[in-house]
């Protein structure tokens, strides 16, 4: 049991197949905006129509969602909004989080998918997770400023054909 257990606790073994990212995204969005404690940020998703396919784990690449979209609604406490966007470009898809929040320091745009560093109160480890799983699904994870003020949290997958 404890060999089964641990098989399905590393990333790396987990099991892949074909998954359709705006399908992650959607159903991720549409969980957080359940929950009453995020009731004052508004949700925005801007899919893609057609199916956004990438060869991964889908609980895995939901972990990815989830953390990046409660993020996104923890920085903006007192309202705000979360947008959720996808697109294809060539070989690749993209999948970006944007928030209305403060935004992050561009000296510590890099330094936040390092273990343990954290702009909040926090343990530091969430960042560092979602960008080792999105490294191990072959794909990249980064943070830019969004216009206007905010981030925008952008992840990019190697795109699978459907």
């Amino acid at each position: 049991i404890v060999h089964q257990v641990l098989a399905h606790a590393d990333p790396a073994k987990a099991p892949r197949a074909s998954v359709d990212l705006n399908e992650v995204l959607r159903e991720t969005e549409q969980f957080v905006q359940s929950r009453k404690e995020f009731r004052h940020v508004a949700f925005a998703l801007d899919l893609l129509p057609e199916p956004l396919v990438v060869h991964g784990n889908g609980v895995m690449l939901g972990q990815v969602a989830m953390n990046l979209i409660v993020n996104a609604c923890e920085v903006q406490p007192g309202g705000g909004e979360v947008r959720v966007t996808s697109r294809r470009d060539g070989a690749h898809v993209w999948a970006e989080f944007a928030d209305r929040g403060p935004g992050i320091p561009e000296a510590d745009r890099q330094r936040v998918f390092e273990p343990f560093f954290s702009t909040r109160d926090s343990t530091g480890l969430g960042l560092s997770i979602c960008h080792t799983i999105v490294r191990q699904h072959d794909g990249e994870l980064d943070v830019v400023a969004r216009p206007g003020g905010g981030s925008v949290f952008r992840m990019r997958l190697p795109a699978r054909e459907a």
